[in-house]
């Protein structure tokens, strides 16, 4: 007899995340939640530790919920995961976080450096490859402060990663972001190739090979170490899709994709 199978969802917020354990026809086996600071380092600055609070939150929600719905691990088929976006984490080359993760819009420290790539690329090309003008929403201009203001700890970079990306990568060892995150790393995503553009990463200063792997959100991005199931309590070798951003994951739950 076939045993029942279950999926995995969890969801970084800003202020706390969440997570749930389902059956394919969606009735809930679990529902867990964990609150969490942001980071307020000086008044335009806006992070999160992504160690403590990224990875740390789900470890903990996912143990919650498998102690609260009684489901078996190996019950468990896939795991997404969906978070805040867009957001610029750099991690050294055994996938440790350099520094604090500078947040989305809310963190607004990179007014210099939206009006340097503005200038220095100019606003119509970056809209011709982007279709979205920079803002402090943007990636490129938080790599870019990261650049001119910790070049020790830049320089040690191997990649930038969103949210949804370092957790997927704590479970599996994959660095890769779905496309419609991509699409939100303003200005490296091309609209006309679907790809990262290598114009735009040099004129911002890093090497197309730092961003991590496009693919889809529903992708599977590889599959849990056997590291992270101890850490978790997840079953090794438990497939983890890419994800996607947290309001985009809204909008396909309401209908809007």
């Amino acid at each position: 007899m076939t045993s029942k199978k279950y999926l995995l969802g969890f969801d970084l917020g800003t202020q706390g995340s969440k997570g749930i354990i389902v059956d394919f026809e969606g009735n809930l086996a679990a529902y867990s939640y964990c609150p969490h600071d942001v980071i307020h380092k000086k008044p335009e600055w806006s992070e999160h530790d992504a160690i403590k609070t990224w990875w740390g939150d789900f470890v903990t929600v996912s143990r919650d919920l498998l102690k609260k719905s009684g489901v078996a691990p190996e019950s468990i088929v896939s795991i997404g995961i969906s978070a805040i976006l867009p957001c610029m984490l750099p991690v050294d080359e055994n996938g440790i976080p350099l520094r604090n993760a500078i947040l989305y819009g809310i963190d607004t420290r990179t007014e210099e450096e939206i009006k340097i790539l503005n200038e220095q690329i100019g606003e119509k090309r970056i809209w011709d490859i982007t279709k979205t003008p920079l803002s402090t929403q943007s990636v490129g201009p938080k790599i870019l402060w990261f650049k001119r203001n910790e070049p020790e700890l830049f320089r040690k970079t191997f990649k930038f990663l969103p949210a949804s990306g370092f957790i997927v990568s704590q479970l599996t060892g994959s660095y890769v972001i779905d496309r419609s995150t991509a699409k939100e790393t303003s200005p490296f995503y091309s609209f006309v190739t679907g790809q990262w553009n290598d114009e735009m990463c040099h004129e911002v200063g890093i090497d197309k090979k730092q961003l991590p792997y496009i693919i889809e959100a529903y992708d599977i991005a590889g599959t849990v170490t056997h590291q992270a199931a101890i850490a978790t309590g997840l079953c090794e070798g438990t497939p983890v899709v890419a994800g996607t951003g947290d309001f985009l994951a809204e909008l396909l739950s309401m209908g809007g994709c």
